[in-house]
């Protein structure tokens, strides 16, 4: 695919920046952050040659640079570059475009990793903030950062707040997809270590054995369902 955009479209080509970047985000994926890297700062390289600095491509072009430096451990890197590109966010997209929270979530990721626990706990509470007023309580995004935020206080001894935070966010995919959906019971799993860090290890465990005994018989209900399919197949062959 890259090739052939390559090769019939050139080099400068939009449509050769995104083979490249689709190619990259396959790399990540595969944990070959070495090859990612190379082909996102070529596209980041070319974007801001042809279309300059302030250009929204370019913006788009080295956020995913940014987050490819963090996943291949150049951290240095990876908090040079997102930190412009949180910085260009707001005057390229405004602060309530989503792009500007995931490059500001995104640039706290950096942080965290860099061991600056305070920028990122920071960032990631404007995000939190936006992300409510904007799209309210239960917006995935808006759980996805509460417990984004919860594991970077956890990470300070922070672990009350960060179960309370853990609180809201099984609370709230308890409410949108019930007791046995696997985004509740991964929310559960997620609270145990704050709990654990808090003392409150027992409370753990039961919330642990509610949700898991739900889990359990909706595994049940679906092999019975299931089995009775079958059994219902076989009959009209």
């Amino acid at each position: 695919m890259v090739a052939d955009s390559e090769r019939y479209l050139g080099d400068l080509h939009p449509e050769t920046w995104r083979a490249r970047s689709d190619l990259a985000a396959s790399y990540l994926k595969a944990e070959q952050t070495a090859e990612a890297v190379a082909l996102l700062e070529q596209v980041a390289s070319d974007a801001q040659h042809l279309l300059g600095d302030d250009h929204v491509d370019t913006w788009h072009a080295r956020a995913a640079l940014s987050a490819a430096y963090r996943a291949a451990g150049s951290i240095k890197e990876a908090l040079t570059l997102g930190e412009r590109v949180a910085a260009d966010s707001g005057s390229l997209l405004g602060d309530y475009h989503p792009d500007t929270w995931r490059a500001r979530s995104s640039l706290a990721a950096s942080y965290l990793k860099a061991g600056r626990h305070a920028d990122a706990i920071n960032g990631l509470k404007q995000v939190g903030i936006r992300s409510e007023q904007l799209l309210g309580d239960l917006h995935p995004y808006t759980l996805r950062s509460r417990a984004a935020l919860a594991l970077a206080l956890q990470e300070v001894g922070q672990a009350e707040e960060a179960s309370k935070l853990e609180e809201q966010v099984l609370a709230a995919m308890a409410q949108t997809h019930g007791d046995r959906h696997a985004s509740t019971l991964r929310a559960c799993y997620d609270l145990l270590a704050p709990y654990g860090e808090a003392g409150r290890a027992g409370e753990g465990m039961t919330l642990l054995e509610r949700f898991t005994a739900d889990s359990e018989r909706l595994l049940s209900d679906y092999a019975r369902t299931r089995e009775g399919h079958d059994v219902v197949s076989h009959s009209r062959r």
